[in-house]
């Protein structure tokens, strides 16, 4: 089992974290996999804090963990910095050296994307 344990945000964003959870959330759900420890994490933080998903449009699911959707009329992605990355989307450094200093401690990291930037990184802990 995951739990969700911290959302980062690119400085300077317009949005807050309960924003980019309602994003991430609107995608898990829209894949509708019961199984994915992951979406149950972001399903349990986001019931806790009354957060409802929005409907996604023209949804992709790439093997791996890799999601993406237009949500809001905002093209989204959800996935590992490789995905970002081929996806050409940029992370700032302030977010990659906090990736970097949570997957040094054993932590699973997700980034959320969309308008050719990584706008926040989920952690993740496997809880035992």
């Amino acid at each position: 089992m995951f739990n969700l344990i911290g959302i980062y945000l690119q400085p300077n964003l317009d949005v807050d974290q309960n924003e980019v959870l309602r994003l991430v959330l609107s995608l898990e759900s829209a894949r509708q996999s019961q199984e994915d420890l992951v979406a149950q994490a972001i399903s349990r933080v986001a019931k806790s804090n009354q957060i409802k998903p929005s409907p996604v449009t023209f949804f992709k699911e790439i093997p791996g963990m890799e999601i993406g959707g237009i949500i809001d009329n905002r093209a989204v992605i959800f996935g590992s910095l490789q995905f970002m990355e081929a996806s050409s989307l940029e992370c700032s450094h302030g977010l990659t050296r906090e990736a970097k200093i949570q997957e040094a401690l054993g932590r699973k990291v997700l980034y959320l994307g969309w308008e050719a930037q990584v706008r926040a990184i989920f952690v993740f802990e496997t809880k035992k």
